[in-house]
């Protein structure tokens, strides 16, 4: 799907599950009530996704969702482990990492 938080000129293209959406949300939502409360933004709607691409045209944008999606782009996997990161504007850095229970 593509998006766009209004926060610069970019758009991105991000990979939504079919299914897992509905537990990611849970998960989104289980770890933003305890310490990170604070740094819950409900100024951009949360979609659980893997970003893999940031275009500044919007047109470009649409037309690669319109093609992934129109391939048939099949991706599985699950999640076993949560990293805590911080982002300086160009950098990720992960900060600490949790295992999850399965």
């Amino acid at each position: 799907m593509p998006a766009n938080d209004d926060s610069n000129n970019n758009y991105y293209v991000f990979l939504v599950p079919d299914e897992g959406y509905s537990e990611l949300s849970k998960l989104h939502d289980q770890l933003y009530r305890g310490v990170l409360a604070p740094y819950l933004r409900l100024d951009i709607p949360y979609v659980p996704h893997i970003g893999i691409a940031t275009i500044p045209d919007a047109p470009q944008i649409k037309a690669l969702c319109d093609g992934l999606n129109s391939s048939g782009v099949i991706v599985s996997g699950e999640i076993d482990t949560i990293s805590v990161c911080s982002y300086d504007g160009s950098k990720i850095t992960d900060l600490e990492t949790f295992q999850c229970q399965t």
